[in-house]
């Protein structure tokens, strides 16, 4: 194809962005979801550098994807600092592209492209550009593209989840689809449950206590991600942003805020960025159920097509996923040495343990 590439920290230009509006509204999303890709970048870590890989072809810009570098991914893979520390001393850099969908950990992009019909193609060079000049690099992409990635070292993932609402005329049709739903609603409200909207930047008291629940949950989860250095404050940059695109539905207790999911409107669309709970609590009383619930009464309201929620990651989202698309994570190194260690203490590590495992369609 003629194709020269370029890697830099660098974020897309309004007129770089402009390049790609044909093919954003072909995937159903517009120019909103260029309010949530600078979070990432404002608030970079010294060891998650948020970067841009942009294809080319004579001279004029066909394609781009926004990936991450990490250099520090040793917890990520081993919770024993015998086996974590000396994973970080090497420092190697890790280039993660997740590739499934449009937002979810605020990062997640399919890749950009000039012309919609050429995207598959373009796509595939830019993995094969990033495998022979990689030392390591990971990229979570749809099963169904699996044709894009030769030669990859191939490890499961979570399926991908969302809800199509186009049609439905209130979310009771939903609620009638799903047996217990409405039980989970009564419990939810008599223990004092209540739902909020917000449209935009939430109050900064409110901002705080979110933020407080994102660390609850980093704290209890079972999975350690690579950029979770980074990511708060990535998180707390997005709940500063004023922009009408971001939703955030959240929980409240007598009141009192316990967890919240965030969204970017976008096109036709409802696209999770972000979301998590007190998890120091000892119940929540269902207000999983009742966030998804009024995420897709919302999406109703507004006349959207769907819903999409990332990655399943437990079990009450799994069952109340209308769509789950399996994933994979392909792992690629130029260094047959990296090549063999990093692929067999990825198998070993953390990011493919049981628990998270269950949620892979494999």
């Amino acid at each position: 194809m003629g194709l020269h590439f370029s890697l830099s920290e660098e974020f897309l230009s309004p007129q770089e962005q402009i390049i790609f509006s044909d093919y954003l509204k072909e995937r159903g999303v517009d120019e909103e979801i260029w309010q949530l890709y600078p979070c990432f970048f404002k608030r970079a870590s010294k060891w998650t550098r948020p970067h841009v890989l942009r294809v080319f072809k004579a001279n004029e810009l066909i394609g781009a994807a926004l990936l991450l570098k990490c250099n520090r991914v040793g917890r990520s893979l081993f919770r024993s600092p015998l086996l974590n520390k000396p994973v970080n001393w090497l420092k190697i850099p890790v280039l993660i592209w997740l590739k499934v969908g449009f937002g979810p950990e605020v990062i997640a992009n399919p890749g950009f492209f000039k012309n919609a019909i050429d995207a598959d193609r373009t796509a595939r060079e830019m993995i094969k550009y990033l495998q022979h000049n990689s030392i390591a690099i990971f990229v979570t992409d749809l099963q169904s593209n699996a044709s894009h990635h030769v030669n990859a070292t191939v490890f499961p993932y979570v399926d991908e989840g969302s809800v199509e609402v186009a049609g439905m005329k209130s979310v009771q049709e939903y609620i009638d689809e799903h047996r217990n739903l409405k039980k989970k609603i009564r419990s939810f409200k008599n223990k004092g449950g209540t739902i909020e909207i917000v449209r935009g930047r939430p109050e900064k008291k409110d901002q705080q206590v979110l933020i407080g629940c994102c660390d609850a949950t980093m704290r209890k989860s079972f999975v350690h991600t690579p950029f979770q250095d980074a990511f708060l404050d990535v998180i707390d940059e997005t709940l500063h942003c004023d922009s009408t695109a971001f939703i955030h539905i959240v929980a409240k207790m007598d009141g009192e805020i316990f967890g919240y999911h965030s969204f970017v409107e976008t096109g036709s669309s409802l696209r999770m960025m972000h979301g998590a709970f007190n998890r120091d609590m000892k119940s929540t009383f269902h207000a999983y159920e009742n966030l998804i619930l009024a995420s897709l009464d919302f999406a109703i309201g507004q006349q959207l097509i769907k819903v999409y929620f990332g990655p399943v990651m437990n079990e009450t989202k799994r069952r109340m996923m209308q769509i789950s698309e399996p994933c994979a994570t392909y792992f690629y190194s130029n260094n047959p040495v990296i090549r063999r260690i990093f692929a067999l203490m990825y198998s070993k590590s953390q990011l493919q343990n049981q628990k998270l495992m269950a949620f892979s369609s494999k």
